[in-house]
């Protein structure tokens, strides 16, 4: 769930969560990690903080999990929804606990925890059965689309549902769109059904399969086309400057295919979205690291760019963001 958040230092998050307590969302889980933590807040907080603490907190828009309380038993559950999987972290204190509590919801039927983290060129990872049904497949559904996965098998975060949202609103009607990394498409089809022309391409057998059974399911019929295989060689080298829009969304992967999304996407008008992983550094960790280290990158491989947006998709691990820069290409590749 997208939220304004107020990032702080573990040192001070105490006092600051007292003073701020009012503000803090109830529905959403506070986030750690290594140095820093993030309160889900309400918006109303900005003119608080303008009128007591002026510049004092640092605010970021980011994504959280739901928090729920079940006020019988006073069990704070931290958990990402897929279909009518939960998903548990893979610190959480006694599942099995959780697991019961969360099986009482009725939109919930099986109850996994993480046991790996994202892994290989695929981007699955690991569960532990925690309880339910023993099923890894689940049918999700999100911006009126409906997703069939299976989470071992595909890469899939709801965690991106607001991000994917906020993509597809700059799209128009028949505008052609390359979705390079498309697992089960939750970009790709949401872009089909605004009647875009879409190339939805994956090297994952599996992620194709259910791509195409989404399709299906999503009555998207002749403007997407589906490609099993690699973006980097699938895509003819004869075609040049063909795409409104290409989303690449492979975090540390993508400047490997850059060279290939500069030889698809028009020129100047154009836009690639970017996904990498970004860096806080120097003695302040300034945020604009994460960005500025990443064109500069881009650059040295494709030439001038403009950007048209950079943002903060959502923490990755201590120090490290999931980041976007939104971008064309200014001179000809």
């Amino acid at each position: 769930m997208k939220s304004l958040a107020v990032k702080v230092d573990k040192g001070l998050a105490e006092r600051l969560r007292r003073e701020i307590k009012e503000f803090i969302r109830e529905d959403l889980v506070v986030v750690k990690d290594g140095s820093f933590v993030y309160f889900p807040v309400k918006g109303s907080i900005i003119d608080y903080a303008d009128k007591n603490y002026k510049n004092d907190f640092t605010f970021i828009e980011m994504d959280f999990p739901y928090r729920e309380i079940r006020p019988d038993e006073d069990i704070r559950l931290s958990y990402d929804l897929v279909g009518d999987i939960a998903i548990l972290p893979s610190d959480v204190d006694d599942a099995e606990t959780v697991a019961k509590t969360l099986l009482s919801r009725k939109n919930i039927r099986v109850v996994l925890k993480k046991a790996s983290s994202i892994e290989g060129s695929f981007r699955t990872r690991k569960y532990d059965y925690i309880a339910g049904e023993r099923r890894t497949e689940t049918v999700h559904r999100e911006h009126a689309c409906i997703y069939k996965l299976d989470l071992e098998k595909t890469y899939f975060s709801p965690r991106l549902s607001t991000e994917r949202k906020r993509v597809i609103e700059n799209m128009r009607d028949k505008e052609i769109v390359i979705d390079m990394f498309a697992g089960v498409g939750p970009f790709s089809i949401l872009a089909a059904k605004k009647k875009c022309n879409v190339i939805a391409i994956d090297c994952n057998p599996y992620a194709i399969k259910y791509l195409n059974e989404n399709k299906k399911l999503n009555k998207v019929k002749n403007n997407l086309n589906i490609i099993l295989g690699d973006s980097g060689s699938v895509l003819s080298k004869n075609i040049h400057d063909i795409a409104d829009h290409i989303i690449m969304n492979l975090p540390f992967s993508t400047f490997d295919f850059l060279e290939v999304a500069a030889r698809l996407v028009k020129k100047d008008k154009g836009i690639i979205y970017f996904y990498s992983v970004g860096e806080e550094r120097g003695e302040n960790n300034d945020r604009d690291d994460l960005f500025d280290e990443q064109i500069e990158k881009i650059e040295s491989i494709i030439g001038d760019i403009k950007v048209r947006d950079a943002r903060i998709v959502r923490p990755y691990s201590p120090y490290n963001y999931h980041i976007c820069i939104e971008f064309s290409i200014n001179e000809r590749f």
